[in-house]
């Protein structure tokens, strides 16, 4: 029966009538895209930014390309403009559907950092990016939420209360990540062979689960697993939906998304809870002493009817859900691509992970200074994005430097090509994790700890709007770190593979790069954060 359908769908594809028909709408959509490029760069030339030096323009013979060639090598012609303008000003460079006005001076960046959000937009940047109505279950920025107090008090204030009771727990999802994937794993030589992306994948997303998710949700395979398919399927989305014309896209967004049925799927379950927890309230119980995860702290967060209406509720979870997903796990391949290209550092980092168990057993972390500073240079090293604090032009502006960016474009740091240079780091592109416990500064704040923001360390965006989960993928990074280098002895499998790639100004690591791990003899360290009996 079922070949005889495959059989009968294939002749109704092939049919000449269906072939010529399938050439005529796939003609018809090249016109249309190319037409919309043609548009594009006219526009991107038009409104282009002046009184700033531009990498290239749109129009310039030979250079029309790199607005093309700026999705597989936007870290790499970023650099080349910074190594050429940075010594004396900020400059410009032409992306896909506008310019990215890059601030490279001091002051610039200070200014950028510091702007307000009517004319600097952050929100409207990410939105550009990500459309987050089609690919967060129809969130949007705005009312009933415009200053954004539910996620930030959420995570930023409640989680970041909890986080010591949490501990403990984070600590044993850590420990099961890593044999659940090291179980699935090739043995070579007697080591296991992982794929490092799908290994701290499958690490991070063991730890969301329960702590974003919940208890209940965390016990059902189903629904880890479409929290797992959505994550991947809003970010391809995203991609996709922006090589189209704006017009198309609250067709073609939704079209991918629908695709696997992740995102629905997850609301559902979210949904469940949600408003079981809802009618627990209005029975006069309080489930905000019965459970620690983020679905509660967002309805603890939430306070006006809108805010608190159950569609609302679900996209802030579902968000904080995204949000947690792609960048605690690439990070964490990047710090053991490290940890495997540096080995000099094992043993001191198992020295300090030992004297900082007997001084400090309670919070043993505050006392590892040194995997701060692993931590901090692998950041500085391997950012996952070339740009940070990035920002929507929605009015006229004019940089200290004197550049001027017209509505419509985007602003941003080139934090990747600022942590090379020479000027602002000694010996930029030696990986030395000391190098933050020796720093002076005559501006700012020396950054020590991980989790610490200044003007001249972007990692968790600018000071005045720092990441709010800080903490949480800090502790997480760190307990991921001390098991790994205290239970194994760890190697690249392959040193001259490829580790990472480009996509646009994104910085990713590879699925197909292996790392391979080997049970260390059994060490008499007490293990963080565990009650022992």
């Amino acid at each position: 029966m079922l070949e005889g359908t495959f059989r009968g769908l294939s002749l109704t594809i092939m049919h000449p009538f269906n072939v010529i028909s399938i050439l005529q709408i796939f003609g018809f959509f090249s016109v249309i895209y190319a037409l919309r490029r043609v548009y594009v760069i006219a526009f991107v030339y038009y409104n282009r930014p002046t009184n700033v030096p531009l990498q290239a323009t749109p129009f310039a013979i030979g250079k029309w390309w790199q607005n093309f060639d700026f999705i597989f090598h936007g870290p790499t012609l970023i650099l080349e403009g910074y190594n050429k303008y940075s010594k004396s000003s900020s400059f410009g460079i032409p992306s896909l559907e506008e310019y990215q006005v890059l601030a490279c001076t001091k002051a610039d960046i200070k200014e950028l950092c510091n702007s307000k959000e009517d004319a600097l937009s952050f929100h409207v940047a990410m939105t550009d990016r990500m459309f987050h109505k089609y690919t967060m279950y129809g969130f949007e920025y705005g009312e009933p939420d415009p200053h954004d107090n539910v996620p930030t008090r959420a995570i930023k204030v409640l989680f970041r209360m909890q986080l010591p009771l949490l501990r403990p727990l984070i600590e044993r999802k850590v420990r099961h990540g890593f044999e659940q994937e090291i179980s699935h794993g090739l043995t070579v030589d007697g080591w296991s062979s992982v794929s490092t992306m799908k290994f701290t994948k499958g690490v991070i997303e063991e730890v969301n689960a329960q702590i974003i998710l919940g208890e209940k949700l965390a016990s059902k395979p189903n629904c880890v697993e479409a929290a797992i398919r959505y994550s991947h399927d809003a970010v391809i989305a995203a991609e996709i939906a922006r090589q189209f014309p704006r017009f198309m896209i609250p067709v073609v967004a939704p079209g991918v998304m629908a695709w696997s049925g992740a995102m629905k799927k997850v609301a559902g379950y979210i949904t469940a809870v949600v408003e079981e927890r809802l009618a627990q309230e209005m029975k006069g119980l309080n489930p905000s002493k019965t459970y620690m995860d983020c679905i509660q702290w967002t309805i603890d967060s939430s306070q006006t009817p809108g805010q608190r209406a159950t569609p609302r509720l679900v996209a802030q979870i579902i968000g904080i859900l995204l949000a947690s997903s792609h960048q605690l796990s690439m990070f964490l391949a990047y710090i053991i691509y490290n940890i495997c290209i540096y080995p000099e550092y094992l043993t001191p980092l198992r020295e300090e992970i030992a004297a900082a168990m007997r001084i400090s057993p309670e919070d043993p972390f505050k006392e590892m200074h040194l995997l701060d500073g692993f931590l901090l240079e692998t950041a500085r090293l391997n950012p996952l994005d070339a740009l940070a604090v990035q920002r929507k032009v929605l009015k006229p502006t004019t940089l200290p430097s004197g550049a001027y960016i017209p509505p419509g474009n985007l602003i941003a740091v080139p934090q990747h090509a600022v942590y090379q240079d020479a000027n602002r780091f000694s010996n930029p592109l030696h990986f030395n994790p000391r190098r933050f416990r020796q720093q002076t500064q005559d501006d700012d704040k020396p950054v020590k700890k991980f989790t610490d923001v200044s003007y001249d360390y972007l990692h968790w965006g600018s000071p005045r709007r720092a990441c709010p989960g800080r903490w949480y993928a800090t502790h997480t990074l760190k307990q991921a770190v001390v098991h790994l280098v205290t239970e194994y002895d760890v190697k690249l499998q392959n040193e001259k593979a490829d580790r990472s790639f480009f996509w646009t100004t994104a910085i990713v690591p590879r699925f197909s790069t292996r790392f391979m791990l080997k049970k260390r003899v059994q060490m008499s360290i007490k293990k963080p954060f565990v009650h022992q009996d």
